[in-house]
């Protein structure tokens, strides 16, 4: 009888446990994409991870990272979006834009008569995008710790549930003597980072250092960075035109996991680019 009542203690215990846990995993739920393929593929994005994503043209790096940021924040969580070049004004522009189904050269070239007409759904777009809670910072060029420091700063007054990067080197390593650095001290950083904030971070950057076609199958000796990355993200990724897309056909895309910790390594086709309205631009499809 004493021994029935050791095994019932254990199992109260077991049971707390088990509650605690579920009880953590339930308050700190994955956050969603909206990129259904790389949502099955991961479950989501999990706190205290690093995403690296790599994008290639007709892909690029701020139509990926401000899709995810979106897709985020459509499920109803608060992103903080943190950007190196991009003015913010220009985020929201280009997000209203894309949102409203305007193509990317409308904005580029200013045509009026295009704008116009599209005029009522940017109004629409302006008005769902403000209930979004997406923090948008352009951080200077500076030193590691001074822009990590800031970074760090942001996420305790708006306690993000996810940070966006639109690039993993800093602007010190971007623009110094270091430009062609394969993000070794970065990706390090990063991983550190999302473990401090306990939100997942998902940067993105440009794929590789010549801009030539990938065949069937990436070479990842031919991505900028990529050694780097695989040892240190917890997620990598690559985003690419498929190669048998046409210009006729909507252009699918190619979604290839080269490293999953949450999940299985694979490549899986983005049949409708459309779906997603970052991705929707005249310079994806091909057109003028």
């Amino acid at each position: 009888m004493e021994y029935d009542i050791e095994i019932c203690e254990v199992d109260t215990l077991l049971q707390a446990r088990i509650d605690d846990l579920r009880q953590r995993i339930h308050s700190h739920p994955p956050v969603p994409t909206g990129i259904q393929e790389l949502d099955a593929l991961t479950g989501g994005l999990r706190p205290h991870r690093f995403y690296a994503a790599f994008a290639h043209p007709p892909f690029y790096p701020v139509d990926v990272s401000l899709q995810v940021a979106y897709g985020a924040a459509l499920a109803g969580k608060r992103v903080l979006f943190v950007t190196w070049e991009n003015r913010p004004c220009l985020l929201v522009q280009q997000l209203l834009f894309s949102l409203a189904g305007l193509r990317y050269r409308a904005l580029i070239k200013n045509d009026t008569a295009e704008m116009m007409s599209r005029l009522p759904m940017v109004e629409s777009a302006a008005e769902q995008v403000k209930h979004l809670k997406i923090t948008l910072m352009k951080v200077e060029n500076a030193g590691a710790e001074d822009v990590l420091g800031k970074i760090a700063q942001q996420c305790f007054e708006c306690s993000p549930d996810l940070v966006v990067l639109n690039a993993f080197q800093l602007p010190e390593c971007m623009y110094g003597e270091h430009g062609d650095a394969d993000f070794t001290a970065e990706s390090a950083m990063w991983r550190k980072f999302a473990h401090a904030i306990g939100a997942p971070v998902f940067a993105v950057d440009s794929s590789i250092r010549f801009w030539e076609d990938f065949g069937p199958h990436p070479d990842p000796d031919k991505i900028r960075g990529f050694r780097a990355l695989e040892e240190h993200a917890d997620t990598l990724m690559l985003l690419y035109r498929a190669a048998a897309a046409t210009q006729n056909d909507g252009g699918r895309a190619c979604l290839q996991v080269f490293k999953n910790a949450d999940g299985e390594k694979q490549s899986v086709i983005i049949p409708a680019p459309e779906r997603y309205p970052l991705f929707y631009e005249q310079r994806w499809r091909g057109g003028k």
